[in-house]
């Protein structure tokens, strides 16, 4: 046992490795920075946990090279042969008319800090706690200090590191300043979190053009930079370019304080594009980066060179997405880009270790009120209530209920976040449960239609306008034309037809087509609760969404077959793995397969 501990303690832990590609980081001695991690982080829950992870991934990895190992070049050139037909038809409907501003606030909690507290400019500082960092300054990037990272690591890199509390208070007034900005320039703005949001400058431009004004969006995106710094003198960075994807790395490129612009013109896209390391893209963090390097993909161009064998090793989804990244494709629509993207409101906040039960309640109670408090906002109210919490050895649990009406009040949000945190409680195998981090999340947005007054659906909170008319879709199943008035509404009509009628008793849609491999447990879990959901009325048996296995009909028996299913397949949606799931047949995931093959590129 001595033995097997010190080689894992001596085991180095790529998911623990510096990212050298963020703004701020270049140039340094990644080596020698994780080392220094690697070292001061054994022995430590954290380190673990990361470990633990990596030592999935690992087994991933070598799954894929053993698979890739055995991959006859027949094969790869059959599969290159199908690759080629997606890649003409993404290059005939690119779409080069939009102008997509991505505008990144520089190191913004760290600077409102500073901001508010000048002595600290010349220091290198980080915001959070010893448990978690939150951002870094550009001085403290300077040391390999990142958000992300344990305090207490940070302080290893950096002795002379600052380290300031978190203040959301002052960060949601900032934001609201900057957003004041955004609006002038673009009524249905973007916002992806408190200090960064995409723009579509297009119809400002054509308004300018139409004024017999000059319609570049460099000095206009400068203009937007220079009132956000007038309004809160902190600076902002910012990418333009045709799409939302290239647009954020775009943003990246001349922080901080800068600006960058990608015109659209294919040739200048592609020689942006090809040399790219793909973690500068955003979506391939650590973990897809481990994997697409075990068949040497490295860059963006390695993506299109090894199209066929990523045909062949990755999902549909997965494939899809990277040879999209390869040609410097993204989305061009922030409203429809904004819809589907965009499934919930939540808060968070990291703490140190704690099993006390009346601090774990208030934590609570002061989530259920910061997220009643967006919702109000933003006019939106939701049916799912998902309550998020990492335990002390950082393991991450998420469970969800569904109300019977939508809300956006606090009383009842509360009361629901904290009977899920009482199962938790209840159902941990080492007790007191001790957590560091909670988090309350609202979904299930109420539809155009049920929407009542003075409630606003997600599509109108995103600016999105809806026709009311009625779409006809080809089921690839059944064969018949599906009248349908949502891409969700077809697609339970398809899953329907795919498992035969299992589906029945659930009314959640499957994955769209399309949307990035993750586990969403807000779409996974279908439980109801005996207090303000569903009645016990409903049907004897309800189907697992994950692996489709019939399930009592029974709260806490779907809940723990579900947390099982989720972090069984958590790894493998990423790396790919093609194998059936349990409980649905080969057959059912060729139709699957097939089915989102025909409509991932369907246009909208």
């Amino acid at each position: 046992m001595e033995d097997k501990h010190n080689k894992d303690a001596n085991k180095a832990v790529p998911l623990m490795s510096l990212n050298d590609t963020k703004a701020g980081m270049e140039g340094l001695d990644k080596t020698k920075i994780d080392a220094i991690i690697q070292t001061h982080s054994q022995g430590s829950k954290f380190y673990a946990a990361k470990l633990k992870s990596q030592t999935r991934i690992t087994e991933q990895v070598q799954k894929i090279q053993g698979s890739y190992g055995g991959l006859s070049a027949s094969a790869i050139q059959q599969a290159e042969t199908q690759a080629d037909q997606l890649v003409a038809e993404l290059r005939q409907g690119r779409d080069l008319s939009r102008t997509i501003v991505h505008v990144d606030m520089d190191a913004f909690y760290a600077a409102v800090e500073m901001r508010d507290q000048p002595a600290l400019k010349t220091k290198p500082m980080a915001v959070g706690s010893l448990g978690m960092l939150s951002t870094s300054n550009y001085e403290a990037r300077k040391f390999g200090v990142r958000a992300g990272m344990p305090g207490f690591i940070g302080l290893k890199l950096c002795p002379k590191l600052t380290l300031v509390p978190l203040n959301f208070e002052k960060y949601h007034e900032v934001s609201r300043q900057v957003r004041a900005v955004f609006r002038e320039y673009d009524a249905n703005f973007c916002p992806m979190s408190l200090d960064e949001a995409y723009l579509d400058l297009t119809e400002h431009l054509e308004e300018l053009r139409q004024r017999g004004l000059d319609p570049d969006p460099r000095p206009v995106v400068q203009e937007i930079r220079a009132k956000i710094e007038a309004q809160t003198t902190l600076t902002a960075s910012a990418g333009i370019a045709p799409n939302t994807m290239l647009a954020k790395v775009c943003s990246d490129q001349n922080k901080p304080n800068g600006q960058f612009y990608l015109p659209p013109d294919v040739e200048e896209i592609m020689a942006f594009v090809n040399p790219l390391p793909i973690r500068k893209v955003s979506g391939i963090g650590n973990v897809t980066e481990q994997l697409l390097k075990a068949v040497h993909v490295s860059t963006c161009q390695d993506l299109y060179e090894k199209r066929g064998v990523l045909k062949l090793l990755f999902s549909d989804i997965s494939y899809h997405s990277f040879i999209r990244i390869s040609l410097g494709i993204g989305s061009t629509r922030l409203s429809d880009w904004n819809e589907r993207e965009r499934k919930s409101l939540s808060t968070e906040t990291t703490f140190r270790d704690t099993s006390d039960v009346s601090e774990l309640q208030e934590i609570c109670t002061s989530l259920c009120q910061d997220l009643a408090q967006e919702l109000t906002q933003h006019g939106l109210q939701g049916r799912s209530v998902t309550l998020k919490v990492k335990t002390h050895d950082f393991q991450v649990r998420t469970k969800v209920k569904h109300l019977l009406e939508a809300t956006a009040e606090a009383d009842k949000i509360e009361v629901v976040a904290k009977s899920l945190l009482k199962f938790f409680m209840d159902n941990t195998q080492a007790k007191p449960l001790k957590l560091r981090l909670m988090g309350v999340r609202m979904s299930g947005w109420e539809s155009d239609k049920s929407a009542g007054a003075g409630q606003t659906s997600i599509a109108a909170y995103m600016g999105k306008k809806r026709k009311d008319t009625t779409s006809v879709f080809d089921c690839p199943s059944c064969g018949q034309k599906i009248q349908a008035q949502s891409q969700n509404q077809f697609n339970r009509h398809l899953d329907s037809c795919l498992l035969g009628g299992e589906s029945q008793g659930s009314t959640e849609a499957s994955p769209k087509p399309g949307k990035k491999a993750k586990l969403d447990d807000e779409r996974c879990i279908s439980t109801q609760n005996e207090a303000m959901t569903h009645s016990s009325s409903g049907p004897a048996n309800v189907a697992c969404p994950i692996c489709r296995e019939k399930l009592p009909n029974l709260d806490p028996a779907v809940n723990a077959h579900i947390d099982e299913c989720l972090n069984r397949q958590e790894i493998a949606q990423i790396s790919g793995n093609k194998r059936p799931l349990d409980g649905e047949s080969s057959s059912h995931k060729r139709k699957r397969s097939k089915a989102i093959d025909q409509y991932f590129n369907k246009p909208s």
